[in-house]
């Protein structure tokens, strides 16, 4: 599991990989990515207002969005597929994560309609482990590959580095069986959990330069560039909580009782809520055309 994980390299770099690119090129990126990625966590958000059997408000968040979803990803489609002059490597990081993004859609919304439709009667599924764990491997593949393309300075690549530990850990979870399968999962997140989040000045020097190098309107960058900084910021307390669930689970070298494990997936279901409305918060900046210099 750990060698899985120290592929995900990172590339020492006295700039951000983003200055190569004209700022043009970069917010022309940025626009598509955020297409992308708030079609991601819009479905993500949907799934979890299904799996907390929040029935009603599920219901309604996916009637209200599902054509948008899909506009967005063919918009996103589109816009990569005309960028003929595109920069090699932004244009194979679209085209992966839209990939990604496109089966991560098709296949969640038609499980998370499945669960919602019992939860509808009172009867309470799960989303099938195999397909769960289908979509951490694809969504590791895509993370590692961001890597190779960026650098650590990166906000993305801090969160992706996080998040490609954190889905270790989860699959690591589910393959316990047995008192030394447990230990060693202990281990695993002892030593990969505590340090994997980057420092509150990385962040906010990194949500700086990233602002910086956009083609906002002046009169908006400022407020704009705050705002993006602290959801930056909110979106890592969210992985510092996921992350805490985690060693709460571990504080016992025997295996959790079932009032630990409720209290887990409690802790859990809380962090998921703030990183999916922090995620979609962040990502609304970037979606409104309105605040780009024409």
């Amino acid at each position: 599991m750990i060698t899985h994980i120290k592929k995900f390299e990172s590339m020492k770099t006295n700039s951000h990989w983003f200055e190569k690119h004209s700022k043009c090129e970069f917010t022309r990126y940025t626009k598509v990515f955020a297409k992308l990625s708030w079609s991601y966590w819009m479905v993500a958000k949907y799934g979890h207002l299904a799996d907390l059997g929040r029935t009603k408000e599920a219901e309604g968040l996916i009637e209200e969005y599902r054509d948008e979803i899909f506009n967005k990803m063919n918009s996103a489609v589109s816009e990569i597929n005309e960028w003929n002059n595109a920069p090699k490597d932004l244009r194979v990081l679209l085209l992966e994560i839209y990939k990604s993004t496109e089966i991560f859609i098709s296949d969640s919304i038609e499980i998370f309609d499945r669960i919602n439709f019992h939860n509808n009667y009172g009867v309470k599924i799960e989303q099938p482990l195999n397909d769960l764990l289908e979509t951490l491997g694809r969504e590791q593949y895509v993370m590692r590959m961001y890597s190779q393309h960026t650098d650590e300075a990166d906000l993305n690549f801090m969160y992706y580095r996080w998040a490609n530990v954190y889905y270790e850990a989860i699959k690591y979870l589910n393959s316990v069986t047995d008192i030394n399968s447990w230990t060693s999962f202990r281990r695993f997140c002892l030593e990969n959990v505590l340090e994997i989040l980057p420092k509150r000045k990385q962040i906010e020097s990194s949500a700086a330069a990233t602002f910086q190098h956009l083609e906002i309107k002046d009169d908006l960058k400022t407020n704009l560039a705050q705002k993006y900084k602290n959801l930056w910021l909110e979106l890592f307390v969210s992985s510092a909580q996921f992350n805490h669930s985690l060693l709460f689970l571990i504080r016992s070298k025997e295996f959790p009782s079932e009032d630990d494990l409720k209290k887990f997936n409690s802790l859990v279901d809380e962090a998921s809520t703030k990183q999916v409305e922090t995620s979609i918060t962040l990502l609304n900046i970037f979606i409104n055309d309105q605040i780009y210099i024409n």
